[in-house]
């Protein structure tokens, strides 16, 4: 009577049935985490750049750096 023991190198269907998809699932989580970190970046980027000012007009005894910035734009 042959024996029941199972090769190292046999793989049930069932088991790759299963695999195809996790992995499917961990792509899609991998690119959604890149483009959910891009757009954070962006984001963060766009905020940092519009949030600055060249200059700010100077207190009554401090000394001007550079010329105050034109806010007539």
């Amino acid at each position: 009577m042959p024996s029941r023991s199972v090769s190292s190198d046999y793989e049930s269907p069932v088991s790759n049935a299963r695999r195809e998809p996790f992995a499917r699932s961990v792509l899609k989580r991998a690119a959604l985490g890149v483009v959910l970190l891009l757009i954070i970046v962006s984001g963060g980027a766009w905020l940092m750049h519009n949030g600055i000012e060249a200059e700010a007009e100077p207190a009554l005894d401090e000394v001007a750096i550079s010329r105050p910035a034109d806010r007539t734009r």
